[in-house]
């Protein structure tokens, strides 16, 4: 995305603004996307976006405690329900050491998705996603 608007949204949004227009408008360019450096700063615009609103809102995010772990929703599927509910977070917490199709039965009760399967979700700390590789070179 351009720099110059997510600037422009970010300062709008801390001036009180709601995020859901910018955040609506990046996921769904994002579900188009292929796994690319482009689609990962896209998906941390989003976050940033999500995460200032939290912050003027004083919504507050969930953060995981001493014996859990973040597991990320994939991209696509967190981008496709964001177009719809723009505060959705892309990460939930699970207890060390959970399994793909534990945090899937999670994922499935917190976002009430019955449709999200091992495949769509991934430890951030264990697993590298294309876009971790892209973002790590």
């Amino acid at each position: 995305m351009q720099d110059s608007a997510f600037k422009t949204d970010l300062m709008n949004i801390r001036l009180g603004w709601s995020a859901r227009a910018a955040v609506t408008q990046r996921a769904a360019v994002l579900m188009g996307m292929d796994d690319s450096a482009d689609a990962y700063e896209l998906a941390l615009e989003i976050e940033a976006l999500q995460q200032a609103e939290a912050e003027t809102f004083d919504l507050g995010w969930r953060e995981g405690a001493d014996d859990q772990e973040e597991w990320l929703l994939d991209r696509t599927v967190w981008a496709k329900m964001a177009v719809q509910a723009h505060r959705l977070r892309r990460s939930f917490w699970m207890p060390v050491g959970a399994t793909p199709a534990q945090a899937a039965t999670e994922a499935r009760r917190i976002y009430f998705d019955p449709a999200i399967t091992a495949a769509d979700v991934f430890s951030a700390s264990r697993a590298v996603s294309p876009i971790t590789q892209i973002a790590a070179e």
